[in-house]
């Protein structure tokens, strides 16, 4: 028999071996829905006469047996329910499987924001729950994949 489009059944078997490999991509990604994260230390990087600089640092727990990509993400700090600062962490990160990786980024506070978190904290004698709420875009074949990620501890 003669075919034909030769072309088309070598076109199908690329698809289908992009789309194999696309699969294991997004479970990749997707896999950091069950991830674990924490809060593990704020260090003062610089102080100007309107920001403050943190250097935030945020353990991520992976408990799949595959490797967690998390291409970048935007967040939002929160003291309590005052907004200390927001902005966007653009290195793409990887966590093992069964282990336990630190990313560590640096955020700019509005001395205004950290004044309100740290009035609250005094007013509440310590006890302030900070929060932070990020947006994981996780970049696939089929496109981009939003993962919302909420973070909580009290000191």
């Amino acid at each position: 028999m003669v075919e034909r489009f030769p072309w088309a059944t070598s076109a199908l078997g690329v698809a289908l071996a992009l789309s194999v490999a696309g699969c294991g991509l997004v479970a990749k990604r997707k896999a950091l829905k069950d991830c674990e994260f924490d809060f593990v230390d704020v260090e003062v990087k610089g102080v100007s006469l309107s920001d403050v600089d943190l250097l935030l640092e945020l353990s991520v727990y992976n408990p799949n047996d595959v490797e967690v990509i998390v291409d970048r993400f935007s967040y939002k700090l929160f003291s309590d329910k005052n907004r200390l600062a927001e902005g966007w962490h653009r290195r793409r990160e990887k966590v093992s499987p069964g282990e336990t990786e630190v990313i560590a980024f640096t955020l700019r506070a509005p001395l205004k924001n950290l004044g309100k978190g740290v009035l609250n904290q005094l007013r509440n004698r310590g006890g302030v729950t900070y929060t932070l709420q990020a947006t994981v875009y996780l970049d696939t074949f089929f496109g981009e994949l939003e993962i919302p990620v909420t973070v909580r501890k009290k000191y």
